[in-house]
């Protein structure tokens, strides 16, 4: 599978001493992505130490690259739920994410709001969030970060704040926006529904949390095939 080929391209890309210094680090930020993908946490931690020391010797701060282990990492610390540590790695660099205007100063800004929802930072990471969707909106529709997933995250730390209103109010937009683009399942989407019917119901909208309950089974089982955690936690097995 894919955890046995990460196992054995991480010693190969380590002892490989005709692969260039770039490539290596390129190699090793793929591999810790995909651990963190997989929820090899520390794996991928430790590989992005290794990544580290290279990219810091190869790369200017101002450069793209030098901020690609410190993404993947933040990434893999929220994973962990390690919130506190994410806002020690990404406050340091808030200015040069802001003013980069770039898919990496979208992503950073998003990963640091998220860190500082985490830390129960609330009203900054609001003003985050917000930030960060003025700068994707600059960008090409085709980046990386789109709106809908800054609105995703928004609509759940003001759903995590007991701000079911507001939370509500964006996550319902984020919705109709999506269906009225006739995208297919998609499991940020998915996400999103378990928002809108959790914040229903806490809000006492009986109704709209049985409507997004119900579209969460329809997108979950469009999504995977049964048995799947996420199925099984909208249908309630």
């Amino acid at each position: 599978g894919i955890e046995q080929l990460v196992d054995e391209a991480t010693p190969q890309a380590l002892a490989d001493t005709a692969m260039g210094e770039a490539v290596r680090t390129d190699l090793l930020i793929a591999l810790a992505a995909v651990g963190q993908s997989l929820g090899t946490y520390e794996r991928a931690l430790d590989l992005l130490d290794k990544a580290t020391v290279g990219v810091d010797r190869l790369y200017a701060q101002s450069d793209p690259q030098w901020f690609r282990p410190r993404l993947v990492r933040a990434t893999t610390l929220i994973s962990m739920a390690r919130y506190a540590d994410t806002v020690d790695l990404l406050e340091p660099l808030r200015p040069q994410l802001a003013a980069r205007g770039d898919v990496i100063g979208v992503e950073g800004m998003l990963l640091l709001a998220d860190g500082l929802n985490g830390s129960n930072r609330f009203d900054e990471a609001q003003s985050l969030y917000d930030q960060a969707r003025d700068a994707a909106k600059k960008l090409s529709p085709s980046t990386a970060v789109n709106v809908d997933t800054i609105d995703i995250s928004q609509a759940r730390s003001l759903i995590y704040a007991q701000r079911f209103k507001d939370g509500l109010a964006l996550a319902d937009a984020t919705w109709q926006r999506w269906e009225a683009r006739g995208n297919k399942a998609d499991p940020q989407m998915l996400t999103l529904l378990r928002a809108i019917s959790s914040a229903a119901e806490a809000a006492g909208d009986l109704p709209r949390a049985e409507t997004a309950y119900k579209d969460a089974i329809d997108m979950a089982e469009r999504l995977y095939q049964r048995p799947h955690p996420d199925t099984a936690w909208v249908v309630g097995i």
